[in-house]
């Protein structure tokens, strides 16, 4: 008997345990938060305690927190690692296999809220689909396949309009290259057209100033002529004014 009492004494956690094991799930704690009431509780413990529930209330004290923001507390999750790391035990953050709430195993699978329950969270769920949790696995099993699905086909449609956009880069890209070669051929081809143009009228011009200069050289000589023949007489007159006034009146 003393020796079942001693077992029994040693199976006991401790109070340092006690101290941080989180009053939910009676586990140490894991992200632990702290509330204004001064208790605290596993993050995720919370969280599943206040899940559908109109009011958020402390687990321990039933305070209203209602609009309160729970508090991560460092100091204890700090102080629950050492704890462990004491221990020898591995600190893990593998998700329960049993309900943190009601400590239950987790057997059945609520539809509508799409999560595995325990047997005594049914009332909690009142209305909704509750299937054995094989059956939720098959649910989840099609379920995901569906969204694989969905998500391949948009992978697809992603694949094919890439393809498309490349497509039409590709295109605009030679149909650039074609247009500039036109445009480049086109220029190549006035500018030609220039060069002859410019090379006819240099021509002309040329042309036309021999045609002008020899009338002028022409006129020219013309000139002289009347000039040399005007000096001429000029002179015969001026010396026929020298002569004897005779001479003169004969003229």
């Amino acid at each position: 008997m003393a020796f079942a009492m001693d077992e029994d004494i040693t199976d006991r956690p401790s109070l340092l345990e006690s101290d941080l094991s989180c009053p939910v799930c009676r586990d140490l704690f894991r992200d632990p938060v702290l509330l204004s009431c001064g208790h605290s509780f596993c993050e995720d413990c919370l969280e599943c305690s206040w899940k559908h529930k109109n009011t958020k209330l402390c687990p321990v004290c039933r305070k209203n927190c209602d609009g309160e923001t729970p508090i991560p507390n460092r100091a204890l999750k700090n102080t629950t690692e050492s704890f462990q790391k004491e221990k020898g035990w591995r600190i893990t953050g593998a998700p329960q296999v049993i309900c943190g709430l009601h400590h239950r195993d987790l057997q059945l699978y609520c539809i509508h809220d799409e999560e595995p329950i325990c047997v005594e969270c049914v009332s909690l769920h009142s209305g909704h689909d509750i299937k054995p949790i094989d059956h939720g696995v098959q649910y989840c099993q099609e379920l995901l396949e569906l969204k694989v699905k969905i998500l391949a086909d948009k992978l697809e449609s992603f694949k094919k309009l890439k393809k498309r956009c490349n497509e039409t880069v590709n295109y605009i890209r030679s149909q650039s290259e074609e247009a500039e070669k036109q445009i480049r051929q086109e220029f190549e081809r006035l500018h030609q057209i220039l060069k002859e143009e410019e090379a006819s009228r240099i021509v002309a011009l040329k042309k036309e100033e021999e045609q002008k200069t020899k009338m002028l050289k022409e006129k020219i000589e013309s000139i002289s002529r009347d000039i040399t023949t005007l000096t001429e007489l000029v002179q015969s007159l001026r010396r026929e004014m020298t002569a004897e006034d005779l001479v003169v009146l004969q003229v």
